[in-house]
């Protein structure tokens, strides 16, 4: 039911705001949050996708709006155990934060704490 109502509610978001709009990718993420609770992990891709291709179109490369999304997408290929391409989304992550906040920030700290789980979640230790 929870998607029903998400569908319902982003066509008239769209409608009245347009497809690219952050209330429209907003409710793409909510969407594909319900699908990651529920451990359905294509789905949530497939959403979390959508909603970053409209924020490409709305911000600038180095924003901190992506960050999250490129943080989300690496964690939904953790679970789904596609380690390398949780990897890729992270670095790209990481780049952003670098260029955002400095090398030296909490942000890029914290990316390289989410590289060290996905490592340590493909048993890779070395």
């Amino acid at each position: 039911q929870a998607i029903k109502n998400y569908e319902i509610a982003f066509e008239i978001r769209k409608k009245v705001f347009g497809e690219v709009s952050k209330q429209s990718y907003e409710l793409l993420f909510a969407m594909g949050n319900v699908y990651f609770h529920e451990k359905k992990f294509k789905e949530s891709l497939e959403y979390y996708v959508k909603g970053l291709e409209i924020q490409k179109k709305l911000f600038k490369e180095a924003s901190a709006e992506l960050i999250h999304t490129y943080s989300t997408i690496s964690m939904i290929h953790t679970q789904n155990k596609k380690f390398d391409e949780a990897l890729v989304q992270q670095k790209r992550a990481l780049e952003i934060q670098e260029k955002v906040f400095g090398p030296k920030s909490t942000e890029v700290a914290n990316s390289y704490m989410r590289m060290t789980n996905i490592y340590y979640s493909d048993n890779k230790f070395d």
